[in-house]
């Protein structure tokens, strides 16, 4: 009787571990880098006429648009490096394939 009770809290602590686990190492990394993706879109529909008009706009605000859009690249990648089985979660979590990010920042130069 006594086996069984062991077994039964064993079992439960060992699944709530786990999926503790997963948790950690695969979902809030997913989530992480869709929040990041979900910036980006708003980013790029905020600066779309710095984007698209780069020689009228003023120099401060491509500067602007140019950072925001680096440090949103560059957290972008960070994310992604941080999901440890990217090409088999992806599937999953309808992410899309490494190749559509960007390897590296856009930079809106004069």
């Amino acid at each position: 009787m006594t086996e069984s009770v062991f077994f039964t809290i064993f079992t439960g602590v060992s699944i709530y571990v786990l999926g503790q686990i997963i948790v950690k190492l695969v979902i809030d990394p997913v989530h992480e880098l869709k929040k990041t993706i979900g910036q980006i879109s708003h980013s790029m529909i905020m600066y779309r006429n710095v984007i698209s008009n780069v020689e009228v706009t003023n120099d401060n605000l491509k500067r602007e648009a140019s950072d925001c859009l680096q440090e949103l690249s560059a957290l972008l990648q960070s994310h992604l490096k941080l999901i440890p089985i990217y090409d088999s979660s992806r599937r999953i979590f309808f992410s899309p394939r490494k190749g559509k990010f960007m390897k590296h920042p856009l930079r809106l130069s004069d």
